[in-house]
């Protein structure tokens, strides 16, 4: 009755290369699919939020002239 812990060790030792392979494929492909959201979603409105004080302040030093 059961399964020999050997065999199953064996199985394991065999497919962690592989398993390792294939994470480090998925880790290599991640900054290239969150370009897009950083590009196109992130970062206009992070510029928004750093550029917003300094375009009021200047739009206002300039109207007072």
């Amino acid at each position: 009755m059961g399964v020999s812990i050997a065999g199953t060790a064996r199985d394991v030792r065999r497919s962690a290369p592989a398993t390792a392979a294939g994470a480090r494929e998925k880790m290599q492909k991640a900054p290239i699919k969150m370009i897009f959201p950083l590009m196109f979603l992130i970062f206009p409105a992070l510029m928004i939020v750093i550029m917003y004080p300094a375009a009021y302040a200047v739009t206002k030093n300039l109207s007072g002239l």
